[in-house]
């Protein structure tokens, strides 16, 4: 595999599986003392969304569900901050994202994985920093580059 052309592509799949993990379903509005579940449907009346809320805000547990019912994402917030492991599946409920948050940012490890279940990319962040040393992969799950943001200052 070009090693140019995976690396360039590395910021445009970063941010892609980012929006993907952070957009979910928007919440409705609702009463700032709301405190309970809100549930969102498909147009063929299965669960789309999942998602608890406290005093108005998200809190507790996400989850959304495609038209066929299989879970797509799940994560938690508190106090409506994302926290903990966030994950997301493919329509064939392969794992192609996981994502830590602490506080709403980016904190700890992300593992990102092709439609076909193969490890692309092992990173960490530290606080929404990149840290640690980050680790991208071909299609055979072969180590192509691997890049050291210990030292790093950006």
């Amino acid at each position: 595999m070009d090693y140019k052309r995976l690396r360039s592509i590395t910021g445009a799949l970063m941010l892609v599986i980012t929006v993907l993990l952070s957009v979910g379903i928007k919440a409705q509005e609702v009463a700032k003392n709301f405190t309970g579940v809100i549930e969102t449907r498909h147009d063929n009346g299965g669960l789309a969304s999942f998602q608890m809320f406290q005093d108005g805000q998200p809190h507790g547990i996400f989850e959304r569900f495609d038209e066929h019912g299989k879970l797509i994402e799940t994560g938690e917030y508190s106090k409506s901050e994302k926290c903990g492991e966030w994950k997301r599946w493919n329509s064939n409920g392969i794992l192609t994202a996981s994502a830590s948050f602490k506080e709403g940012k980016k904190h700890g490890p992300w593992k990102i994985w092709d439609d076909d279940g193969v490890l692309r990319f092992d990173m960490t962040y530290s606080e929404n920093e990149k840290a640690e040393i980050w680790y991208m992969y071909d299609e055979s799950e072969q180590l192509v580059e691997s890049i050291d943001y210990r030292q790093r200052t950006e």
